[in-house]
């Protein structure tokens, strides 16, 4: 019996070739779209290194009345390279499916919202960027779908290191790096670490804590010691951002990942170290602690206060929370996206103020389902530690949400799923590399991809 993959490989060889009479040469279809994924493994690469470059300097140029991203922009000829994959058929990866499930419906929630939103206009705005970010994961699970882990683990490294670079450019001053001129405060963006385009600490240290795990994870797995040494230099730099959501996801990324390995039949056990002279390890140690305490030594100097920034009090945050809650009472559908009078930082809260009490609790719902591919049993995987780790980026964003409000930005949440979606595609990569697991498009034997109904925990 031929596989599901044998079968697609069949077709695309039988789809370059045309047919003719015995005795002669069938002429090759040389069109791009139509050869073996394998012979054209190297532009979708190239596309994602763009979009990591894009992504990590979103300059704004000027839309009509408004401005706009460079990497909003570069959604669009990008999405008709994804049109015309699809419709040549291109083996691709979607991930698991009830993550698809979750992003569409966050993004049909949105639009239904602005039949009865109170600014139309935002409404339209959130529809957008609630349609780019599924636009995002997309692309990147489909440009993907055909790169090695390494390749993936790399890009996502990139991505950190550009970030990491300039964010400390602006910290130290450099010209072409400073705060942008609307700062209000531009002392913010210089005594800690943030980036002038992507925002100020929070919304970088966002960006920075589903990077730090997989990648640092990828590199031990992989026997890659750059993997190891980026993964270390983000986690410097997430502490050097001083922020309090960003360090107190950290921690709830490792309780998550301790309570994982104690209840978990496999051995879910941390790959060994990519680095063996104990001289090296000891280099590598000492200087990441030198950089940290040089960076906070130098942030104290410039008149930040660590007791106060590290400080636990909730800085109004529970009157925002319960202003957000008699909102969401006013009106069962709530007043729309953008259209709330009150900035909560929190997500959930946020939602059931912009949506009502009954579309914001679905709201809500989609971010729970999200983590069900990386901790039911229903999706194990030929490759459980990639996919305990791919969880704990998203363990991480969702507790970010619980503090900040980075998902409600016009920009950063593209920018969260193309960092998600980088985690997933190299988690499925890391599957395939395992034992011929090919992903969640084949589910395992005795299992089933179907995410609703009889079959939600997932056995056949």
């Amino acid at each position: 019996m031929k596989t599901r993959t044998g079968e697609l490989e069949s077709r695309q060889l039988a789809g370059g070739v045309s047919q003719a009479a015995p005795g002669m040469a069938a002429p090759v279809r040389r069109q791009w779209w139509l050869r073996p994924a394998a012979i054209s493994s190297g532009y979708p690469l190239v596309l994602l290194v763009v979009m990591v470059v894009l992504a990590a300097h979103p300059l704004r140029v000027p839309l009509g009345g408004e401005t706009a991203s460079i990497f909003d922009l570069a959604l669009v000829p990008l999405g008709f390279v994804f049109l015309g994959r699809r419709l040549a058929r291109r083996p691709m990866n979607w991930g698991p499916r009830i993550i698809l499930v979750a992003l569409g419906a966050q993004l049909a929630m949105t639009m239904l919202s602005s039949v009865w939103s109170v600014t139309l206009e935002g409404s339209l705005v959130v529809t957008v960027v609630a349609a780019e970010s599924l636009v995002v994961y997309l692309l990147v699970m489909d440009f993907g779908s055909r790169l090695k882990p390494v390749q993936l683990a790399g890009l996502l490294a990139l991505y950190s290191l550009l970030l990491v670079a300039s964010s400390t450019a602006t910290f130290m001053g450099i010209p072409g790096f400073g705060p942008p001129a609307t700062a209000v405060n531009p002392g913010d963006w210089t005594n800690r670490l943030s980036h002038s385009l992507i925002g100020k600490s929070n919304n970088l240290a966002t960006l920075l804590v589903p990077i730090a795990p997989v990648v640092w994870y990828a590199g031990r797995a992989l026997q890659r010691w750059w993997l190891e040494a980026m993964g270390w230099v983000t986690l410097v730099a997430i502490a050097l951002t001083l922020s309090r959501g960003a360090l107190l996801s950290v921690a709830g990324m490792a309780a998550v990942w301790i309570v994982v390995q104690a209840f978990s039949r496999g051995a879910l056990t941390i790959p060994p170290t990519s680095v063996r002279s104990p001289g090296v390890k000891a280099v590598i140690a000492v200087g990441g602690l030198v950089l940290l305490l040089l960076g906070l030594a130098t942030v104290m100097t410039r008149g930040v206060s660590l007791g106060e920034r590290l400080a636990l009090s909730d800085n109004g945050r529970f009157d925002l929370y319960q202003e957000a809650i008699t909102q969401a009472s006013q009106r069962l559908l709530g007043f729309g996206p953008a259209a709330s009078a009150v900035d909560v930082h929190n997500t959930y809260l946020q939602a059931l103020a912009n949506f009502g009490s009954i579309l914001g609790t679905l709201f809500v719902v989609t971010f729970a389902l999200m983590l069900a591919p990386w901790f039911l049993s229903a999706y194990r995987s030929g490759s459980e530690g990639t996919r305990t780790m791919t969880g704990l980026a998203f363990v991480g964003i969702l507790a970010i949400c619980a503090v900040e409000s980075s998902y409600e930005g016009t920009l950063l949440r593209q920018l969260i799923w193309f960092v998600l979606a980088l985690a997933v595609a190299w988690h499925a990569a890391s599957a395939r590399s395992a034992g011929g697991d090919p992903g969640w498009d084949q589910p395992r034997p005795g299992w089933s991809r179907v995410p609703f109904g009889r079959k939600w925990s997932g056995r056949a």
